[in-house]
């Protein structure tokens, strides 16, 4: 039997299976280091004899903006709204799928695949994510 990852959706007597890990759905990482940590999935990966199992690339915030007022001089306010990124291949496993859309523009990821390009995609999705906080 060939194990599908998603939900049945049944119409009269016609059944469709409908993918629930999809591209830009928000997850939560399970495992690892990034544990508890937001992500948005680029691109949902079959299983490889590099990894042997089905796997997503996930972009997410290793550290997000912590709350500012108004009385914060500009050096507390830089250093609390500051946000660190990481770039990932997660088995599906050892993500929890919200119900949640990234509506934003990212990288693509053939743009994150090369290490040349790499640190420039992380960046620009940094801006992308500060803009969208």
């Amino acid at each position: 039997i060939e194990q599908t990852r998603g939900y049945i959706h049944t119409q009269g007597n016609m059944s469709t299976v409908v993918p629930i890990i999809k591209p830009f759905k928000v997850v939560l990482m399970l495992r690892g280091r990034y544990a508890g940590k937001k992500a948005v999935i680029l691109q949902v990966c079959e299983p490889t004899a590099e990894r042997p199992y089905e796997h997503v690339l996930v972009a997410g915030l290793e550290k997000a903006p912590k709350l500012v007022s108004k009385r914060m001089s500009e050096k507390t306010l830089f250093r609390r709204t500051k946000m660190n990124v990481f770039l990932k291949y997660v088995n599906v496993n050892h993500i929890l799928i919200t119900r949640y859309t990234f509506s934003g523009k990212l990288p693509t990821p053939t743009e994150v695949m090369s290490l040349d390009q790499r640190r420039n995609s992380l960046n620009n999705l940094r801006n992308v994510l500060i803009q969208s906080y």
